[in-house]
């Protein structure tokens, strides 16, 4: 199990309402398939995202989170900048 606090590397606006979230993750600390799922806690609440990024890339996951109104974690996430910390779970 994969629990550690990241910094953010890089920030991609992908759309008006999606951001891509660039984290720095070693493949030997984190191992996932197409579709699998990591979770992301921040103060307003602890959410579920799909990791975006493609399982060859060894050195960071990409996270791309859309902002919804009723969600406040994604709402929390389009707030942060490059080198802000994130807690993930996996």
């Amino acid at each position: 199990m994969f629990n550690q606090k990241v910094k953010i590397l890089d920030i991609k606006q992908e759309t008006e309402s999606v951001k891509t979230f660039f984290l720095p993750i070693s493949r030997q600390d984190l191992e996932f398939k197409p579709g699998q799922y990591i979770m992301l806690t921040m103060p307003s609440g602890t959410r579920s995202f799909s990791i975006s990024s493609s399982p060859t890339v060894k050195n960071h996951i990409e996270l791309s989170i859309k902002k919804y109104p009723d969600s406040k974690v994604a709402a929390e996430m389009h707030s942060l900048k490059i080198n802000d910390e994130v807690l993930i779970k996996g």
